[in-house]
C-alpha cells in the first residue's frame, strides 16, 4: 500500500480524529500544482462550510473567479500581486457592486509593498 493511500485510510478510519492536508514544494510551484490536482477536484461542492481565499485576481480567469463568489458563500478574492490601478476594470466595477463584501485587500510582500499597491497611475 502507498504511503498515501495508507494515509487516506487512517483518516477514513477515525474522521473525529484524523483531518487530511494537502500541501506542496513551493519551490517547484507547477509540479506542486499538478500534485494538488490530482488529489483534489470538486472542492466547493464537497466542501461547501470550507472558506477559499483565491489569489492574485485570478487572472486570466476573472469571470469564472466572480461566478464563484457569486455561487459559493464562502469563496472570496484577494488583490494580492496587483497594484491596485492595475486591475481590470470589469473586476474594479464587481468589487464596487456585488463583490464588495467578497474581496480582501492583499499586496505580495516584499515584491509589493502596501503603499506601492495604494498608489495611483
Amino acid at each position: 500500500m502507498s504511503r498515501q493511500r495508507f494515509e487516506i485510510s487512517v483518516i477514513n478510519a477515525a474522521p473525529a480524529r484524523f483531518r487530511g492536508l494537502a500541501s506542496v514544494d513551493l519551490h517547484n510551484p507547477v509540479a506542486g500544482v499538478r500534485e494538488i490536482s490530482r488529489w483534489v477536484e470538486d472542492v466547493l461542492l464537497d466542501f461547501p462550510e470550507l472558506v477559499i481565499v483565491a489569489g492574485h485576481v485570478g487572472f486570466p480567469w476573472i469571470d469564472e473567479l466572480v461566478t464563484l463568489t457569486v455561487k459559493f458563500q464562502n469563496f472570496y478574492v484577494d488583490t494580492s500581486a496587483y497594484a491596485l490601478h492595475r486591475l481590470p476594470p470589469a473586476f474594479v466595477a464587481w468589487m464596487k457592486g456585488i463583490g464588495k463584501n467578497r474581496v480582501m485587500f492583499g499586496t505580495n510582500w516584499p515584491m509589493l509593498s502596501p503603499r506601492k499597491c495604494l498608489e495611483g497611475d
